[in-house]
């Protein structure tokens, strides 16, 4: 019998594909398992609990496989005892909703989440620090420990607790020295029933928290601490599309958004924008926030487009700041200035619409004074003269009448030279529209 020597051929060439094929499917679909953890697979037992050992597990067979995501299954609870140190390389996220997380009454630690590493990124928690009755404790912990750390993200969380000092939802360590922290991103979370929501110390860079709702806070919703001691500060900072309530009042004058470093060096390149803060209309000192949005400390940057009212104290206020554009922002009934310019230079507050502030509603037993809308000045005799600011554009209406308080719509004081003035379009039932001590203001109205 002749054997078709073609046939053959193409005989073992369709045994070689299939084999190939096979190995082919089988190595991917091995490729695919290792790709994530499923923590469903971590639970004991009958019912949903994922056990602070199993969930501690986890993060170990992740690190030792070199896989990066895991996965909580929905409508899990995971109870963690003490603090969970979260490595490089890791995804913790829920396959739908979100995903609860009881921390212990007896936990141990002073921090949930500790990230220590670089590429860490947590979504859909709803963290439950309420039986934490102690201070200083922190949701997250973003901390480099002497060696750089970047691209870490905190995304549709939600972390409360019961107030206590000090205690920070989260907080970014910076080092002293260097940049060790940079490209964080915090976003669509909400934060309340905590010391303070976010606070970044010393240096860091592109610090992104935005789309996030904080209430219930009981210092500040957003702080930025520098220290011009140590030359420490955040280079790029982004606050947008955030509202914030409810923010001091409870024993503490808060601010929903402070930038500050103390003086002698200044946070660069800031953009706040788009954020939507209400106060409790009490001033700060019966209860009520301090300055709605503090940017002491800051040079080149925008702060445009946000609405600012009922606040404690000033609703938008510069202090020894250099070449900020405030624009655009809405700030009505604060109890103290509009927007306040002071010790600072080469800023431009322009086209915004400011109304009714310097309401001063705590001020009953006093001598006459002056207050503006907007108000340039030097804050103290030993700091820099407020000069070369620009005002121009903005729409100023003041409604209010009290025979104690002379409300200008634009006030520049003494000592606060080469500023301009053009093109307000003021109101003012006082008829008390502009007043300038320091005779060098350019008046263009």
């Amino acid at each position: 019998m002749k054997i078709n020597v073609k046939i053959l051929i193409v005989f073992f060439l369709l045994i070689f594909l299939a084999f190939s094929i096979a190995l082919y499917a089988k190595s991917s679909q091995s490729n695919m398992k290792q790709k994530e953890i499923n923590l469903g697979t971590y639970i004991e037992g009958i019912g949903n609990m994922i056990s602070h050992e199993s969930f501690i597990q986890a993060l170990k067979d992740a690190e030792d496989k070199g896989i990066s995501e895991i996965i909580i299954p929905f409508n899990s609870v995971i109870l963690i005892s003490k603090t969970v140190t979260i490595p490089s390389e890791i995804s913790i996220s829920a396959n739908r909703g979100k995903v609860y997380v009881q921390l212990s009454k007896d936990f141990t630690g002073g921090n949930c989440f500790f990230i220590k590493g670089s590429n860490v990124h947590i979504s859909d928690l709803i963290i439950d620090c309420s039986l934490i009755d102690r201070d200083s404790f922190h949701a997250f912990k973003i901390d480099p420990d002497g060696q750089l750390i970047q691209n870490i993200s905190i995304k549709n969380c939600e972390v409360f607790k019961n107030i206590k000092k000090n205690d920070y939802a989260v907080w970014i360590k910076g080092d002293e020295k260097e940049v060790l922290v940079k490209d964080v991103e915090i976003s669509n979370c909400t934060f309340h029933n905590y010391y303070y929501g976010i606070r970044t110390t010393d240096n860091a860079e592109n610090i992104k928290i935005s789309n996030s709702v904080f209430y219930s806070i009981a210092n500040m919703a957003i702080d930025f601490q520098g220290s011009g001691e140590k030359k420490s500060y955040t280079r790029s900072i982004i606050i947008s599309n955030n509202f914030m309530s409810d923010i001091g009042g409870t024993g503490f004058a808060g601010h929903p958004i402070r930038l500050s470093t103390g003086g002698g060096i200044r946070h660069k390149n800031i953009l706040i924008s788009n954020n939507t803060l209400i106060g409790n209309s009490l001033p700060f000192q019966d209860g009520g926030n301090a300055d709605m949005i503090g940017a002491y400390d800051c040079s080149i940057g925008v702060i445009e487009s946000n609405y600012v009212a009922y606040g404690g104290d000033v609703g938008i206020c510069l202090w020894r700041s250099d070449g900020l554009l405030v624009s655009k922002n809405s700030v009505e009934n604060n109890n103290g200035k509009g927007i306040a310019v002071f010790s600072s230079q080469r800023c431009t507050i322009e086209t915004n619409f400011i109304m009714n502030n310097n309401i001063y509603s705590h001020l009953t037993n006093i001598n006459k004074f002056e207050t503006g809308e907007i108000s340039v000045a030097q804050y103290k005799p030993d700091e820099p003269l407020s000069t070369n600011n620009t005002i121009t554009d903005n729409q100023i209406v003041t409604t209010l009448k009290n025979d104690k308080i002379i409300r200008y719509n634009i006030l520049i004081k003494d000592n606060s030279p080469s500023n301009k003035i053009s093109r307000n379009v003021l109101e003012n039932i006082n008829d008390s529209m502009i007043k300038v001590d320091d005779k060098s203001t350019i008046l263009d109205q």
